[in-house]
This record gives C-alpha cells, structure tokens and sequence, in this order.
C-alpha cells in the first residue's frame, strides 16, 4: 500500500519521476530475485550449511563476514536472514510485482514529453506570462517540484526551448549539486553552475549583484527551476511569478515557496501563483494519507498484539494533521500568505525561519555585547520617503514609501503570564511573551504582534547592514528632547499598544474557542491592559527630519 501511494506521488510530480522509480525499483527486484535463486541454488548448498548464521564469526575477518551477511540477507534498513523466509514463495511473489512494475515501465515509455500534457501546460503558462509583459516587461518565472528527478525532467526539455522560444537563459537547483547547470556563460567562459551563483543571476537587485566582482551586469538567468532546498532563506523578489509544479504534502512548503517571491523589496507591482494540483477533488487526495495510517495502525496491530483497535495517536500530531487539512483545501481557492492571523489557526509560526536563523547568526557573534545590554535601547533611521534614508531605492516597490510612515516599533515583554494563559498566547502569538507592534505618530496601529512578519521584514529593510547612526536625526530627536515633554508622547503610544495587544488577544482567543477543541479562556488577571504589565526591550523610531518636513 505505502509503496503505491510513492508511485502515485511521483506520477502526479511527473511521468519522469514516476518512470525512474519504477525503473529502480525493477533493478532491485532483478538483484533479489537474483540473490535469492543463488541461496537456493544447489551449488551453493554446502557453503550455506556449514554457515552457522546464529553464531558470530569468530574464524572470518571481517571483510569476508561482511561479504557473506550480504550473500545471505536481504533488506537494507530491515535485514531478514534469508534462510529464515520461505524462498520458493518469496521468489514466486517477486517475479509477479516484477511482471505487473515490467508492464507499467513499458507503458510510461510512450508518454514522451511531446505527449506530456502537464508539461506542455507549462510550456504554455511561461509563454504567456512572457508575452503579457507585465510588471515592465519580466520575465521571470519560478518553478517549484518536490523531487530532484521532476526538476531535472524539467531543465531538460524546458531549456533548449526557452533559448529559442523566448531567448531566456535557465537553471536548475537541487540538493544534490552535482546537479545544478545553468546556460548562462560568462564572457570568460565560466559556466554558472554554483548554487550561490544562480541565484545571484535570477534575482540580481535582491542579491545586490553590482556589489559582486566578476558578474555580468547584462546578463540574467530568467527561468529557475528548483526543488526545496531553496524553499527557505532566500531572497527571490525580482521574480513575479512562480509554479508549484506538484503540491508537497506538508502546505507550509506551498507557502515557503511562495515567499521567495512574496516579500518586502519586491519591485513588482503584481505577483501570481499557479499551482498544479492533482485532481479536481482533494478528498481524495487527502484520504490518500488516512489510508496509508490506517495500514501503518493495522500492521502495528498485527505485529505487537495489541488489544487496543486503534493505538492511541498524539492530539499534538492530530491536530497539525487537521491544520494541514485545512490549508490544503484553502490553498485551492486562496493565495495564502504567512499572516493570515485573524484565522483560528496561523501560518506565523511557519514563516519566522529566515529571521531566526539570522538572529542565531547574530547571538553567536555578539553574545557578549547583548548579554551586557540594558532594557530600553532604541535607535532612530528614517522612513523610506526621506532624503536622508540610505536604503537603496531599487530593491523596494514604492508602495512602500506609503507604508512605512513615521511612528514607532516597540517590542515588549509581558511581565507575568500564568501556566494557563501561556498555552493560549503561545498559540496567538508566535513569539509569545515577547510583542511586536508598529504604531504610527497618530496612535493608529500600522502593524499588531499578530504581523510579526511584515514587522520583522521592514525592521530588516530599515536596518540590515547599518553600522553608522542617522545622527542628523539623532540630533534632532535629543533637541525635542530638551526643549519640550516628548517622551510623554511615547508613554502614550507604548499605552496604544498595550490596548491593541489586549483588543486583539480577546479576539484571538474568542476565535480559538469556537473552532479549537484545546483552547482556553482567558482570565482577567492576563489581560493586556496596564502599561505596567509589560517591559519595553527595545524601540525603534521612525522619523523625519522636521526641516525637511517643513520644506
């Protein structure tokens, strides 16, 4: 049973990888068969009986012991003694699968990818999306696969064709680098063949390409294909469009994936997702993995005795099972992204990778200096629209401008949270006790704790890499300072916060008890509501200088 849901996994990626693994698995029946008619064999009788299995092999060095184990057993992870099976039926059951696998193989040999359709599709899609020309002429696209053997698929038949279809030049990307190319050559005929490399080329204004020495600035890689090796950590924004070409079990890689693209700095005005989706009715896609656990359930039954029907399952596991459902069945109708935070479930938790490793980089290099920090730092740069900002303007959408106002991002720690409530807020927010909040000058909330993404993204556009002070702004702000009682102004707006936290917990919590069967109500005692119930840790100030405001 597990081994034909692989098959159909690898048949919904691709006819490709389906063939392959029938091919493999061909290969090792002919080796067992094989292995097996030797045991049985006549001429090999007396090595076998003077062979003494159970004991150890005290007269044989080890080489030659090795050599033997692997003449009589058969199994890699699980090795079973081939004199403890019933060879004649054994053989007899193998040489059938082989016969029916035989068959299959023959017949996937007809589909040539001239007879693809899926991939013809997406033939089609690129050619379109290079056509429309949309997002000032980009032509990039993105394709995702689950298995190296669809991606390699893919380059094959989709390179020659994009050169002369559309004159783009394309990559491939896999954990095994061995297997990763590109047709982009450089002018000193070096190929681009690195992981590092190709994706400078696919996404140059991302990945700061200028700043590399030896790069061509005139050239770019404008198709990638990858599996999900990239799936996290990567800045791909210069892209606008990408294709799951399979649907990985697990729909947080469907979002992974769609957040190389989908980023703060993206200068797109438009982004699209396509996904492939393996037939038109997802229960039965879904119940794909019941079955398979209820076999897994059934055999642990059969083999330990069990009285239990059903061995017990962890709610934890149940639960991120459900969750998995769930998002399945909206990912074919919606474009989720990694803050869909009023919902009773949330994908934050899921989408915090890229900046956790980051601050791990960060605590290992200056453990020192941050274990002597007092509470209540703050810095001060300036939004994106200021003269005085040094962010490049080429790596953001201008929309941004907009966005990003002057205000404050607070973080905050609450104080006190009690055993019952930290289950509850550990669920609502994902970085829980610590707060997240982007409040503007007005008290207006621009950004809650429940968008610590989009929070963590500007923070990260504003400051990454900064190692000078905006001390025009820094002057100005001490001046104010001085001269009047501004820092009342930012009591009231940590009080703001403290507020919105408290409004949005409430509702978070209501939205928890009616659709999760393990939520808790919160108690009064844990609301949000004082000022004193949280420690500022840091600020950073978003502001303008007041004479460039005047002009």
């Amino acid at each position: 049973m597990m081994m034909r849901i692989n098959y159909l996994k690898r048949l919904e990626s691709s006819i490709d990888s389906f063939r392959s693994s029938i091919f493999r698995t061909l290969n090792k029946y002919n080796a067992d068969i094989e292995k097996l008619e030797n045991f049985v064999d006549p001429t090999n009788q007396e090595l076998m009986d003077s062979l003494d299995f159970e004991m150890e092999f005290e007269d044989i060095d080890d080489e030659k012991q090795e050599e033997l184990e692997e003449q009589l057993t058969i199994g890699k992870k699980l090795k079973y003694k081939l004199k403890h099976l019933d060879t004649e039926r054994f053989i007899s059951a193998l040489k059938n699968d082989r016969e029916v696998l035989e068959k299959l193989y023959t017949k996937s040999l007809e589909i040539t990818p001239e007879r693809d359709a899926k991939l013809q599709k997406v033939k089609e899609l690129i050619s379109a999306k290079i056509e429309k020309g949309e997002n000032n002429n980009n032509k990039k696209v993105l394709i995702f696969t689950a298995f190296s053997d669809t991606a390699k698929y893919l380059y094959d038949n989709l390179h020659n064709w994009a050169t002369k279809k559309h004159n783009i030049h394309s990559a491939i990307i896999t954990g095994d680098k061995k297997n990763n190319k590109s047709t982009l050559n450089y002018p000193n005929n070096r190929n681009i063949n690195s992981f590092e490399d190709i994706l400078i080329n696919f996404s140059p204004i991302s990945k700061s390409r200028e700043e590399f020495l030896g790069f061509t600035q005139d050239q770019e890689i404008d198709l990638l294909i990858a599996t999900d090796c990239i799936s996290e950590g990567q800045n791909l924004q210069d892209c606008d469009y990408l294709i799951n070409y399979d649907i990985h079990w697990n729909p947080v890689r469907i979002i992974q994936r769609f957040g190389r693209i989908d980023r703060i700095g993206s200068k797109n005005k438009s982004i699209q997702l396509v996904n492939f989706w393996p037939t038109n009715d997802l229960d039965k896609y879904i119940n794909l993995k019941n079955r398979v656990e209820d076999r897994m359930r059934l055999v642990e039954l059969t083999g330990s005795g069990n009285d239990t029907v059903s061995p017990e399952v962890d709610p934890k596991e149940s639960e991120n099972y459900d969750y998995r459902l769930k998002l399945l069945e909206r990912l074919q109708t919606e474009v989720l992204t990694p803050d869909d935070s009023d919902d009773a479930f949330s994908l934050t938790d899921f989408s915090l990778q890229d900046f956790r490793v980051d601050l791990t980089n960060y605590l290992e290099n200056n453990r020192a200096d941050l274990k002597d920090a007092p509470l209540g730092l703050h810095a001060i740069v300036p939004p994106l629209s200021s003269n005085l900002s040094r962010v490049d303007k080429n790596i953001f959408n201008t929309k941004l401008e907009s966005v990003i106002q002057p205000g404050v991002i607070f973080c905050l720690k609450h104080k006190e949270i009690t055993d019952k409530a930290k289950k509850t807020l550990d669920k609502i927010n994902p970085i829980s006790p610590y707060y997240l909040i982007y409040v503007l000058e007005s008290g207006d909330i621009r950004f809650n704790f429940t968008n610590v993404k989009q929070i963590l993204e500007i923070y990260n556009l504003l400051c990454k890499d900064e190692t000078i002070a905006y001390e025009k702004l820094c002057e100005v702000f001490n001046q104010e300072v001085e001269k009047s009682d501004i820092l009342s102004n930012y009591t009231d707006l940590v009080r703001a916060c403290c507020r919105s936290i408290m409004d949005k917990t409430e509702k978070k919590n209501a939205s928890q008890l009616t659709n999760r069967r393990d939520a808790l109500l919160l108690d009064n005692t844990n609301k949000a509501n004082k000022i004193d119930d949280f420690e500022l840790i840091t600020w950073l100030i978003i502001k303008e200088d007041s004479n460039e405001t005047s002009n």
